[in-house]
């Protein structure tokens, strides 16, 4: 059981992460370490994340990572890192996602797949819970210092996972992904807004957005490029999403990594599986998650979902 921890929207930006305590915050030291320790230079990393803060962070936005910062004792340049490593960098993030279409609303399971030592993505994940927001509340499966999200759910509205891929198009400073997404869950009020929404606006880095809302037939996967949407659509009611494009396969450069290379096997298992099987129920979703040529060594977060309900399941890869 991971904790869970609760954001109240109604405080000002800069009080609302001031319930972290001293554990909690040692894990954000620890992460922005980690990333840090991937990507070389503080100083050099903070030139590439300039802009993207400077032009394209709101203002309580910026006031949130800077009370934050304040709070956690950490300097606002790797707090900064720590919240746009995915955005900046284009760091490809091995994922499997699926949605299943059903009468009492579409189904949504995933698999998060990012490498870091000692499994500390895994011991350090939390479930934020934000609260009194505009358009009701919604909660984010993250960790210590991320603000934005790649995984989220909001109550009788929809849920949105967020799988990485590259494509061709030149990366330029625009919208953080992971900000966008929360921003989706605080201003969208139903499946359709938040599909426009994270569609239409210009981002910084390439992604693949699963997204599920509350009635039958509320499934879409938005192929993302930093300028471009395209959306696929279900197949005898079920969406399968890895780190490839398929509705817009030209994209894809010709220098992948390991996990872009492993796309298509797992996403032709996961596509077997969810067919053979049709899974209704979180069991029969975290069986196919956990199936050995779906499931990978780094996998760190595994989740069920269901926006019509509310349903948020996440687990330890590992059971423990």
């Amino acid at each position: 059981m991971f904790p869970r921890v609760h954001v109240d929207l109604r405080q000002p930006p800069e009080a609302r992460w001031r319930f972290m305590d001293a554990a909690q915050c040692a894990s954000l030291h620890a992460l922005a370490d980690t990333y840090l320790k991937d990507l070389g230079s503080l100083a050099e990393i903070a030139e590439q994340i300039a802009p993207i803060a400077a032009e394209h962070l709101d203002a309580s936005t910026l006031a949130e990572l800077r009370g934050l910062s304040q709070h956690a004792e950490i300097d606002e340049a790797r707090l900064l890192l720590a919240n746009l490593y995915y955005d900046a960098f284009r760091i490809l993030i091995g994922c499997t996602a699926f949605a299943i279409d059903a009468p009492t609303g579409p189904i949504h399971a995933r698999n998060l797949d990012w490498w870091a030592p000692n499994r500390l993505l895994t011991s350090t994940t939390w479930i934020t819970a934000f609260e009194y927001g505009a358009m009701g509340p919604f909660e984010t499966v993250g960790w210590p210092g991320m603000i934005g999200a790649f995984s989220g759910i909001a109550k009788g509205r929809f849920a949105v996972t967020m799988n990485a891929v590259v494509s061709r198009e030149p990366a330029e400073p625009a919208a953080s992904i992971a900000m966008l997404i929360r921003h989706a869950f605080e201003t969208c009020a139903d499946f359709d807004a938040a599909v426009a929404l994270l569609s239409a606006t210009k981002i910084t880095a390439d992604c693949l957005l699963l997204v599920t809302g509350v009635r039958e037939g509320e499934l879409i996967v938005i192929e993302r490029t930093s300028s471009r949407a395209e959306l696929r659509t279900a197949e005898n009611g079920i969406l399968v999403v890895t780190n490839d494009y398929r509705a817009m396969p030209g994209e894809v450069p010709e220098h992948v990594g390991e996990l872009a290379r492993t796309a298509d096997a797992r996403f032709l298992r996961a596509h077997q599986l969810t067919h053979w099987k049709r899974p209704m129920t979180p069991s029969a979703c975290f069986e196919i998650l956990s199936d050995a040529k779906v499931r990978m060594d780094m996998t760190v977060q595994q989740m069920f979902m269901h926006a019509a309900s509310g349903t948020l399941d996440v687990r330890d890869p590992r059971g423990h």
